[in-house]
């Protein structure tokens, strides 16, 4: 969290302590660029130039190219397009066009029951060289469905590590409008995959608890200094902090050899775990010094 350390160069004969002289954690008095105030390691807040950041309550849009992975094989535009064996890419006939033993090599003895019948795989590796294999139904190492291989893909989804960041920074004032982002997240869309399904995590929005008994809001996703999500505090902290609380909800979507599929019993959102933010909310006050 940006902590609120700006240097004065001159002191008031008399001063107002008021809600707008916090408002912006940058000196004031200059033509600003635009930055985003990072506090440096001696405490001292430095502009960063963000690039486009966009102004209040646009935080620039996507922050750049998608980090989608690509799954481990290629199952499009080929016969071997059911699922990933590894890197290699493979279909399956069930029943196997061959049943008879003495045509796949398997051995009758090995049935699991009388009924059981063949089953073919054929794999291609990523050199064009290709295996098969037979198996007896109910003996077979079947891929999991494409319900788990979603579950086990968005697993593998590498969630951001994020601060929930307030603005005025160190502190706030009852009745103030104030600003929530987090920082640290990215608006890139990001990915994970197993056995072929890649689950892609668009960023949708963030909910924040401000930890004032007022509950949960729905806000817009923000990453960097915004005013799109705001709360003002009814009372203050009573010389101590409240507690609030954010987490990042993304939608999900599916890919099964480049082409988005809809998978039944996956679930549609992605949310991140909750993290905590420490908040002082003081009242306002005026100080006046003497002549």
């Amino acid at each position: 969290m940006l902590r609120h350390v700006v240097r004065m160069g001159a002191r008031l004969a008399v001063a107002t302590a008021t809600i707008g002289a916090v408002l912006m954690a940058a000196p004031a008095a200059q033509a600003d660029p635009e930055c985003d105030w990072v506090a440096g390691d001696d405490g001292v807040l430095v502009c960063v130039d963000p690039g486009t950041p966009g102004g209040p309550g646009d935080d620039g849009g996507n922050d750049g190219d998608d980090d989608i992975v690509e799954p481990q094989c290629d199952l499009s535009g080929s016969l071997y397009n059911d699922y990933c064996d590894g890197d290699a890419r493979c279909f399956r006939n069930d029943p196997a066009a061959l049943q008879e033993p003495e045509d796949n090599g398997l051995d009758p003895s090995e049935k699991p029951d009388p009924d059981a019948h063949a089953i073919y795989w054929e794999c291609e590796r990523p050199d064009g060289t290709t295996y098969e294999r037979y198996f007896w139904s109910g003996a077979e190492p079947t891929p999991p469905p494409l319900g788990e291989r979603a579950r086990r893909a968005i697993a593998r989804i590498p969630l951001p590590d994020f601060t929930p960041t307030f603005n005025p920074p160190g502190r706030t004032f009852v009745s103030l409008d104030t600003w929530w982002w987090a920082a640290g997240a990215t608006r890139r869309a990001i990915s994970g995959e197993a056995l072929g399904v890649v689950a892609v995590a668009r960023p949708d929005h963030m909910e924040v608890d401000p930890g004032d008994s007022t509950g949960a809001k729905r806000c817009p996703f923000r990453v960097r200094r915004s005013d799109a999500c705001v709360h003002a505090y009814a009372k203050s902290s009573l010389g101590g902090t409240f507690t609030a609380r954010m987490r990042l909800v993304y939608t999900l979507e599916f890919r099964l050899g480049n082409q988005v599929r809809d998978i039944p019993g996956a679930p549609s959102q992605l949310e991140t775990e909750w993290a905590n933010q420490t908040i002082p909310v003081r009242e306002s006050q005026a100080i006046v010094a003497p002549h």
